[in-house]
């Protein structure tokens, strides 16, 4: 049996035999311990467990979360090979995954369909009662909780580094949720509420940021000789075009959350996109991270299709693209709940005249073109250009 692909004996330097766990199984306990989730809810929801002190709580989110590291890095994960064995990551994610667990039914007493984590609402994180908390940790239970699995999957396989863009991708979609959550909740209506909970979300800030330096730092796999082919230049057009009304977008979204009196700014923030002024400030927060991150993108794959890029630069713009993906996914299924969901203020929803066409700019112009060239750009990776090809000796070039 290959090390790394199914479970099998393989023999140690000292001749002895030693089982080795396989990335499916792996991935397997890892999604059994969070669900493990539910039952220390449940425990915790008890009388006289101390979750009534801020403090408290706290230090019992600390010792949980330590736990469920501890297990899973020590027993989940023993069996792995030499090389998977260490990853320290793996026992990060398998936590994230039982907080996205968490996450979920958080989410669901949010929304008040359950009441089993109320106390956490009202003595830990108050500022996730906002239709931008429901729907973050709705995103989180759900999309993130399968990237956890995919990712623990990926990082214990022999060919750990062909899923880099599912890796950037969570990266993309929990650095944009952190920023527009955390900044939001310390800026907004809910500033004077900060619980020694929030700082609970630590972890979430520097880990992406850790593992991202190690994706980049990864040589990226050789694309295959099919990705290396020319794409359409009408396809090319096509994008540019997209990405030309999605950069004019951005500029009049930020300038509507700032309070500017540009006339086309205060007709979008006022018939269009009230949101960006709601007291929460996290759909204000979105849309400065959006313009500050995801323009950056749009602009230099604009440059790229239109002028070439060498191969090296092709790599920088398809993990780039990837990151990009991730955050505009999540923050615009925040944006596209929040648009009407009955936790946010009537005075801020989206008005019923606008909202079709505003639905068709969020989830078209801002989420399904940034995930659409990023799968292009991964998979065609000739990139030559619609009005200037580099020269052939630039494009063999690192």
């Amino acid at each position: 049996a290959s090390v790394g692909e199914k479970s099998g004996t393989v023999k140690n330097k000292g001749g002895a035999q030693e089982f080795h766990t396989s990335p499916k199984i792996a991935a397997g306990f890892a999604a059994g311990v969070s669900f493990l989730a539910y039952p220390v809810l449940y425990f915790l929801d008890q009388p006289d467990t101390g979750v009534e002190h801020e403090v408290f709580l706290a230090l019992i989110g600390v010792a949980v979360c330590t736990t469920v590291l501890f297990l899973s890095q020590k027993i989940a994960f023993a069996g792995l090979p030499p090389q998977s064995r260490g990853d320290w990551y793996l026992g990060w994610f398998s936590l994230f995954a039982f907080t996205a667990i968490v996450d979920l039914l958080l989410a669901f007493t949010i929304s008040g369909d359950i009441s089993l984590i109320s106390w956490y609402l009202a003595k830990g994180e108050r500022y996730l009662q906002s239709s931008y908390g429901f729907a973050a940790n709705l995103w989180d239970g759900t999309t993130h909780w399968a990237l956890y699995i995919i990712m623990i999957y990926g990082l214990c396989s022999s060919n750990r580094d062909t899923y880099r863009p599912v890796y950037l991708f969570w990266v993309g979609s929990i650095m944009f949720s952190m920023y527009a959550l955390i900044i939001g909740g310390c800026i907004g209506e809910y500033s004077h509420e900060i619980q020694p909970s929030t700082f609970l979300n630590i972890p979430y800030g520097l880990i992406p940021i850790y593992f991202l330096a190690r994706v980049l730092r990864t040589p990226a796999p050789e694309p295959s000789p099919a990705a290396r082919r020319r794409s359409s230049p009408a396809l090319s057009f096509i994008f540019i075009g997209l990405f030309s009304a999605a950069v004019v977008l951005c500029y009049v979204r930020v300038c509507a959350a700032a309070g500017s009196r540009w006339p086309t700014a205060v007709n979008w923030r006022e018939q269009w996109e009230p949101l960006l002024v709601d007291k929460s400030r996290f759909f204000f927060m979105q849309a400065f991270t959006v313009f500050f991150f995801a323009v950056p993108l749009f602009l230099s794959a604009i440059y790229s299709l239109l002028l070439g890029a060498t191969p090296a630069n092709v790599q920088r713009l398809a993990d780039a693209a990837a990151l990009v993906a991730g955050g505009m996914a999540q923050t615009q299924f925040c944006l596209v709940i929040g648009a009407t969901h009955a936790l946010t203020p009537a005075e801020y929803h989206v008005p019923a005249d606008t909202l079709p066409a505003y639905l068709l700019l969020q989830v078209g112009l801002l989420t399904l073109v940034p995930a659409a060239f990023a799968y292009h750009i991964h998979y065609n990776r000739a990139v030559h250009g619609v009005l200037f090809s580099p020269a052939p000796e630039t494009l063999k070039a690192d």
